[in-house]
């Protein structure tokens, strides 16, 4: 795989359906599919960013529908990207706004659960205006 392949790539997370009794801790969630059948999720995290426009066309090229998952600190640099994915029929999702690390706390606080709820609402308002 050449250089430019593997730099697009970086960091997406990417999910075999299977057969199989699936195991999820978010209820609905799809963690497998039909025993006839295997099926690949995409998930791009983190973004959006100066390559996701790469990702869009490779992904168009071969008629691939994806998920994005955002962060709001990213969206507002690149709100125009943001509405190309949503444009091109992609899911997008919202990875907060800064990433925190919230593994980081040893207990949830009161003041933990504040800076998530708030680092997950704001790119909630982004993704509605941009898309």
């Amino acid at each position: 795989m050449g250089r430019k392949v593997q730099l697009i790539f970086l960091g997406v997370s990417i999910f075999v359906l299977s057969a199989g009794d699936g195991f999820s801790l978010v209820p609905g969630l799809v963690t497998s599919g039909p025993k006839n059948s295997t099926k690949i999720a995409f998930s791009f995290d983190d973004g959006p960013g100066p390559k996701t426009p790469e990702v869009l066309s490779i992904l168009a090229k071969y008629k691939i529908k994806s998920s994005f998952f955002m962060q709001g600190s990213q969206l507002k640099l690149y709100p125009q990207i943001a509405k190309q994915v949503a444009q091109a029929g992609h899911e997008i999702g919202n990875h907060t706004h800064w990433h925190r690390n919230f593994f980081k706390y040893k207990t949830i606080t009161p003041e933990v659960i504040k800076k998530l709820t708030e680092d997950t609402k704001q790119p909630e308002q982004i993704i509605l205006q941009v898309t």
